[in-house]
């Protein structure tokens, strides 16, 4: 008699165990599926923001192209005699639906009268992404130039500020 409740109470034990033992696989599946979907959830943002900054780096560089634009047009070019200068921002310089600012145009002295170093800073941005440039170019004076297959403008120094 007492062997058999002896076997009855190991039989109630085994299931008893194999129910925990299940119960503690399913939690740590849980928490494995848990962790791998938030890290590919937090993997889309991160991918929309490096778009964000690819797209105000563009809208920067548009901007650098209208002002290397613009000095070649006008040797003394200084947007903040602009009309269309924004105080604290710069130019504003339509693409697309979107803006980005010609910040500023700096001579470095000593200015002569053939050409001179120009420092132009300008800033994109997109959504909650920025990018500002600084560009050094020389910049021949067009009516002090003799050679007319010259170019107006070099680059000298281009980066991300």
């Amino acid at each position: 008699m007492r062997s058999t409740k002896l076997l009855k109470t190991q039989k109630s034990n085994s299931g008893f165990m194999a129910l925990v033992s299940m119960l503690i696989l399913s939690t740590v599946l849980v928490l494995l599926m848990l962790t791998t979907s938030t890290s590919t959830f937090l993997a889309r943002f991160d991918v929309l923001n490096k778009e964000n900054k690819i797209i105000a780096e563009s809208l920067a560089e548009s901007c650098i192209h209208q002002g290397l634009l613009e000095l070649a047009e006008n040797y003394d070019y200084d947007p903040r005699i602009d009309s269309s200068y924004q105080s604290g921002k710069g130019v504003p310089v339509a693409v697309g639906s979107n803006t980005c600012f010609i910040v500023s145009t700096t001579p470095e002295p000593p200015r002569n009268g053939n050409s001179t170093n120009i420092t132009i800073v300008v800033f994109g941005s997109h959504q909650k992404s920025f990018s500002t440039f600084s560009i050094m170019a020389r910049v021949l004076n067009p009516s002090m130039t003799q050679a007319p297959e010259e170019p107006n403008i070099s680059i000298i120094s281009w980066k991300e500020v």
